[in-house]
């Protein structure tokens, strides 16, 4: 949030510096190169991974045991990300539904494998 009032702040400055000292068509070529540069940087940009977040009731555990549950949970294939809080009774996975078996997620839940 900061940030952005900083870059409001710069742009409000600069347009009015550029338009107030070298007029309307200087403050145009400025704003035209800033796009310019812009779609530079969005073209390489890579699309962010498709994941959705998946949620799962687990039983009640220790807290040892439920940071063993998470890291099993995150290396299964198409887990990014996986989350247990035992207090909450919950294990939450970030996943890509690409090569994410959800039937492997449920036997480790359930203690089947």
């Amino acid at each position: 949030s900061s940030l952005q009032f900083l870059g409001a702040f710069t742009g409000a400055t600069t347009g009015g510096y550029l338009y107030g000292h070298h007029g309307g068509p200087a403050l145009f070529a400025f704003c035209g190169v800033l796009l310019a540069l812009w779609l530079v940087l969005a073209i390489t940009m890579k699309a962010p991974a498709a994941v959705r977040t998946k949620m799962y009731h687990i039983q009640e555990m220790e807290t040892g045991k439920a940071s063993g549950l998470s890291r099993e949970l995150a290396s299964l294939p198409g887990v990014h990300e996986a989350l247990v809080l035992v207090g909450e009774g919950v294990a939450y996975l970030k996943v890509d539904m690409k090569g994410f078996d959800e039937t492997r997620v449920v036997q480790l839940l359930e203690g089947e494998v």
